[in-house]
């Protein structure tokens, strides 16, 4: 490990690790972060499914157990979303008025 860190910084510096390494841990919990991996969990547990191969008795019916996500969107207007605060009334001058 310490001759991989000793390498990286050779290469590339001390910063952009640094940057690196602070951009991974603020994106960790993102919602793009968790659906590509959600997505990538979902497509090793269909790669592995295909590759054992079970017997079905030929007049059994299949039970499907998936169920399909439903999302809710809930449109709000005049609101802005700011980094510090969240969701709130402050406007800036420039959006449309009430």
């Amino acid at each position: 490990m310490y001759i991989l860190w000793v390498g990286l910084l050779s290469i590339f510096g001390i910063r952009p690790i640094i940057w690196s390494i602070g951009v991974a841990i603020m994106t960790a919990n993102s919602p793009l972060v968790n659906m590509l991996s959600y997505c990538y969990k979902r497509i090793a547990l269909i790669c592995r499914q295909n590759t054992h191969t079970k017997q079905v008795h030929p007049t059994a019916i299949p039970i499907d157990t998936q169920y399909d996500h439903f999302y809710r969107f809930h449109i709000v207007e005049h609101q802005r979303w700011w980094f510090h605060r969240g969701w709130c009334d402050t406007l800036l001058p420039s959006d449309r008025p009430l």
